[in-house]
C-alpha cells in the first residue's frame, strides 16, 4: 500500500483503477490521466448521470482494455 500525491503516479502499473467522482469533474479526471493508465488495465467508473458513450469519448485513442461503467443509485 502506498500513498500519492500527484494521481498520475498513483495509476501507474495498477490493473484496476475506480474513478469516482462528481459529474462536472470527470472530463478533466480522464484527460489528465488517460495517458498515465496502462492500456490493459481495467477501469471503473462510477459517476452518476454521464452516459456510456460520453465516458467513451472523453478517453479518446486512448480507451482502456476494460472500461465498467457503474451508476450510482440513490437508497429509496
Amino acid at each position: 500500500m502506498a500513498t500519492f500525491t500527484d494521481n498520475c503516479e498513483a495509476v501507474k502499473g495498477a490493473s484496476l483503477v475506480v474513478l469516482a467522482v462528481k459529474p462536472w469533474l470527470i472530463a478533466g479526471v480522464i484527460e489528465k490521466l488517460r495517458g498515465a493508465i496502462d492500456p490493459a488495465a481495467e477501469v471503473a467508473a462510477i459517476v452518476a448521470g454521464v452516459s456510456s458513450a460520453d465516458l467513451k469519448a472523453m478517453w479518446a485513442d486512448k480507451l482502456p482494455q476494460a472500461l465498467s461503467i457503474v451508476m450510482p443509485n440513490t437508497a429509496m
